[in-house]
């Protein structure tokens, strides 16, 4: 996601054995957090250096450095995780709409699911073109139309997962992902070609269907503070969050 995300104003670089990804901003350079064995180490020590800021910093990262940095909750980039067998089975009250959309949907439409070939990338491309004409972009949204073309243009190379659902053998939406960590998934991108009710939570159910059962849980990553998208979130009954914190140097005396 970090390369999808090829951000022409940022720079990478390395500290002690961790990967550094930062961009100057009004005069202030901000860093995500370090990637390596010892996030908390680095921020601390490179926080000695004036209008160092870091954002997306994980609670446990956070909480040890509160000590020499202010730490601000950014809930606009908590990460929702749920339980995967809980897509899969679609249990409880909470998600008795969505159960009702999906047989209504396979009922109606007789989907074919599968994974995606090189042959299939244009009819995604083509999807994703829809999708962005259907709807103004903002900066973020043209971002997020570059960087899932750059993913589609490296799926092979990048190892990622993903699968099609198709409606009398034409692309209609797809889903993109890889494993987090060892009990993980996080899905990065879920487009739709059509409005059709009951396809989304449909591709929903079926990416926790297919991928490895050794995952316990599914990430959907954030809501960036969207309320429509914060709202459809929460209503999948998330188990829990990933908080994320902004850091910064105290203000001066």
């Amino acid at each position: 996601n970090l390369f999808a995300w090829n951000d022409p104003q940022r720079w990478i670089g390395t500290y002690k054995n961790h990967l550094l990804v930062g961009r100057e901003e009004c005069n202030q350079i901000w860093f995500l957090q370090p990637i390596g064995r010892e996030p908390a180490s680095v921020i601390r020590e490179l926080s000695a250096y004036e209008d160092v800021h870091w954002e997306r910093i994980d609670a446990h990262v956070a909480t040890h450095c509160a000590d020499v940095l202010s730490t601000h909750s950014l809930r606009e980039h908590f990460d929702y995780v749920y339980e995967r067998q809980n897509l899969v089975d679609m249990g409880g009250s909470g998600l008795k709409i969505y159960r009702k959309q999906i047989r209504h949907f396979v009922k109606e439409y007789n989907p074919t699911v599968r994974a995606l070939t090189a042959e299939d990338l244009d009819d995604c491309r083509h999807l994703v073109q829809r999708w962005s004409e259907a709807r103004p972009l903002d900066e973020s949204g043209i971002k997020e139309l570059i960087a899932l073309n750059s993913a589609l243009d490296n799926l092979e190379a990048w190892s990622l997962h993903n699968l099609g659902v198709f409606l009398s053998s034409q692309l209609e939406a797809f889903v993109l992902g890889e494993s987090l960590n060892s009990d993980t998934f996080v899905i990065h991108y879920t487009k739709t070609g059509v409005p059709v009710r009951g396809l989304a939570p449909y591709l929903i159910n079926q990416i926790a269907t297919q991928v490895d059962a050794r995952f316990d849980y599914v990430n959907s990553m954030q809501d960036l503070g969207l309320p429509g998208l914060r709202s459809v979130k929460m209503q999948w009954q998330p188990c829990h969050m990933v908080e994320k914190f902004r850091l910064s140097p105290w203000p001066r005396c």
